[in-house]
């Protein structure tokens, strides 16, 4: 018989003896000549006490057994007013680490969440309210109105975090992106008096750190986008919309005003299309309206300085508008300004697309 050895490390008794008698009862079944796969019958009864021993072990722990009913509760004056968890609340906790590779993880999750075309496993943003909130403050996009605590924070972990270690510098991205007159209006950032800015035209090699913060708007556009086709995402975010003062509006806008970033333009036409199906004008203030209403004047008329119009942006106005009017909701009260446009200037354009869409639009405004 060869020596059995163990190493030092190997310190428990026990299994040292389990080994070994496992080895010794192999070794003496093959030196008698017995089949070393065969079992005995006192081997099936030990084996049958075992399991039955096993059994009686729970395999999973009862927790039903710390549920206590809110009559109970109220009767014994205990907690009852509890914080309700969100679905997807491990996705807000990765957003608000600020870890690069926990934000790029999260935001593909999201890109594949949102892409989904089965509706039994879709997903909902208003199961998490909090998530689009948290997606615009990685682009830098904070309301001077909003005084919430958790706003509070955020801005927080923005200054003192995410510019300072991840290099997010998002206002000087839209002024790069956006004119110095969208910007004062939407950001309320004047250029002209805030010294910070004066040596904006200057090249200090930030080449890389814009492309990192253009992929990451890049990669919400693609997940709003995405759900915007869903009809319940699609009111959601116009309930965002319709608030006095929306992050969602203001996003969308300076993406729809970033006139060097075509690609993510389209994503913008995109969302507003989509949204448009349910829009309702009245339900919009004053201000927020005409906005959305020079947006689509400004891309059917063209650039004003060098007199060109796009045909990209003019094609996906008549869409916008076409989608306006048909979702009906006095919609079309709004938009009688845009009829003398399309007939004056685009049912005579020599482009079969154009030409299609614009009849569209007139038919729906009919």
């Amino acid at each position: 018989m060869p020596l059995f050895f163990f190493s030092e490390d190997f310190v428990e008794i026990k299994r040292q003896s389990f080994v070994l008698n496992r080895y010794l009862y192999a070794f003496e079944k093959i030196s008698n000549g017995e089949n070393i796969d065969s079992r005995d019958n006192d081997d099936e009864d030990a084996k049958r006490r075992n399991v039955s021993q096993l059994q009686r072990v729970p395999q999973s722990y009862n927790h039903a057994q710390h549920a206590v009913s809110d009559s109970v509760r109220a009767q014994y004056g205990l907690f009852r007013d509890f914080v309700r968890r969100s679905e997807y609340e491990k996705l807000e906790l990765a957003l608000m680490c600020g870890f690069p590779n926990e934000l790029t993880f999260t935001l593909n999750t999201l890109v594949l969440l949102s892409s989904t075309t089965n509706h039994n496993i879709s997903f909902h943003l208003h199961k998490c309210p909090r998530l689009l909130d948290i997606l615009f403050r990685h682009v830098g996009l904070f309301l001077s109105t909003d005084n919430s605590i958790d706003d509070h924070f955020l801005k927080i972990l923005y200054d003192n975090i995410w510019s300072k270690h991840l290099n997010y510098h998002m206002e000087q991205f839209w002024l790069d992106s956006c004119s110095p007159e969208i910007v004062k209006q939407l950001l309320n950032i004047d250029t002209n008096q805030n010294h910070k800015y004066l040596y904006n035209n200057f090249n200090f090699n930030s080449n890389v750190n814009q492309q990192q913060q253009e992929l990451r708007i890049e990669q919400i556009l693609m997940i709003i986008r995405n759900l915007s086709f869903d009809r319940a995402n699609a009111i959601y975010l116009l309930d965002t919309i319709h608030s006095s003062s929306s992050i969602t509006y203001i996003f969308l806008l300076l993406i729809s005003y970033s006139e060097k970033k075509i690609e993510l333009q389209k994503y913008a036409y995109d969302i507003w299309s989509n949204l448009a199906s349910y829009m309702q004008l009245r339900l919009i203030s004053n201000d927020e309206g005409s906005f959305i209403r020079r947006l689509l004047n400004d891309m059917l008329n063209g650039n004003e300085d060098n007199g060109q119009q796009d045909r990209l942006k003019i094609i996906r106005a008549l869409e916008i508008i076409a989608n306006l009017a048909h979702a009906g909701n006095d919609n079309g009260i709004y938009l009688i300004d845009f009829i003398n446009i399309i007939i004056e200037r685009l049912i005579h354009v020599s482009d079969i697309l154009v030409l299609v869409h614009a009849l569209e639009c007139l038919y729906q405004l009919s």
